[in-house]
């Protein structure tokens, strides 16, 4: 499978350079060098927004057949060919039908043929308007949903943390409820939540605590994103200058800028902005996890990985430093 000589073979038919397709997917250039090169393959979000982008079907992508994704590059300059055609027949219909009936020199009949021609072009025209709108509109969509950073807020009720809690929500700006963190599970040495969107019911992660028995117990925390893997958090003993407990986030490319126990951090992924990270305590004595979502791309892994350092805060409560 030769994924990264169908990008690269569709960024040309559509005569992008490696810059100008890295700006729409949101990610570098060298990321999408390394995508053409074969040395990283797209993950599961990215290989929908390229299908979206150019338009093919993710098996065109996902394949690397050339002659599948010639095809359907050959469809696509058919139909656009098809809708020049179909708007100069319908101009010149119009023409000859405004011609007719300004010299009125022709018999009923003829104005009649001329009136079931223009209607044909027409339904033909209807159709292929139709279609190419259905496909830009997917694109458009799409293209203005990860355009806008959107601003998401985990609210902590007072009195009990994230491991403690049986639901908790995410909100938008206005409060309205965006996803929901329900806890699924609970036994002796941890637990597991699941986050839903409450528009769609999609699972976007599944996240669970588990404590790990190595003379005391050592947190580790796990978030696993369908279509994308697993990203986690894990304390573990460090003895270099006696002994510490450390905490260590591996998967997906993830990492965060800032001391995360302090309130402002930033959350990447291979080394570019995801999102930007806040938590306050507000008068009620609630505590908000503020997101503001960069890379909407990222939507995912940045509630995930926001969610997994909410748990991470609760267990440091909960367990004191060794050095204390």
């Amino acid at each position: 499978m030769d994924i990264g000589a169908v990008i690269r073979s569709l960024r040309t038919s559509y005569g992008l350079t490696q810059q100008e397709l890295a700006r729409q997917m949101y990610v570098s250039r060298q990321t999408i060098v390394n995508w053409e090169l074969n040395k990283t393959v797209p993950d599961a979000q990215s290989i929908v927004m390229l299908s979206t982008l150019f338009r093919v079907p993710t098996d065109a992508l996902l394949s690397g057949d050339p002659s599948s994704l010639q095809d359907t590059l050959h469809r696509q300059r058919v139909s656009a060919q098809r809708l020049r055609i179909a708007l100069i027949v319908l101009v010149v219909t119009v023409c000859l039908l405004a011609i007719v009936l300004a010299t009125r020199s022709v018999s009923i009949e003829s104005i009649c043929l001329l009136l079931g021609i223009l209607a044909a072009c027409a339904f033909l025209l209807v159709g292929a308007l139709h279609t190419t709108a259905h496909n830009l509109a997917a694109t458009d969509i799409l293209r203005e949903t990860f355009a806008s950073p959107q601003h998401l807020t985990l609210i902590i009720p007072n009195g009990t943390s994230a491991i403690e809690a049986d639901a908790l929500e995410i909100v938008d700006r206005e409060h309205h409820p965006l996803f929901t963190i329900t806890n699924t599970a609970r036994y002796w040495r941890g637990a597991r939540w699941k986050i839903v969107s409450s528009a769609t019911g999609r699972t976007v992660a599944k996240a669970a605590l588990k404590q790990i028995t190595t003379g005391v117990q050592l947190p580790a925390l796990q978030g696993h994103i369908p279509g994308s893997g697993t990203v986690s958090l894990t304390n573990t003993l460090k003895t270099a200058a006696g002994i510490e407990r450390v905490w260590r986030l591996e998967g997906l490319g993830m990492s965060i800028e800032g001391n995360w126990l302090e309130n402002e951090l930033e959350i990447l992924r291979n080394n570019e902005m995801a999102a930007h990270l806040s938590i306050e305590r507000l008068s009620n004595g609630y505590e908000a996890y503020r997101m503001h979502v960069q890379n909407p791309m990222q939507l995912d892994v940045s509630l995930t990985l926001t969610f997994l350092l909410c748990l991470l805060r609760a267990c440091e409560r909960q367990n004191p430093r060794l050095d204390e």
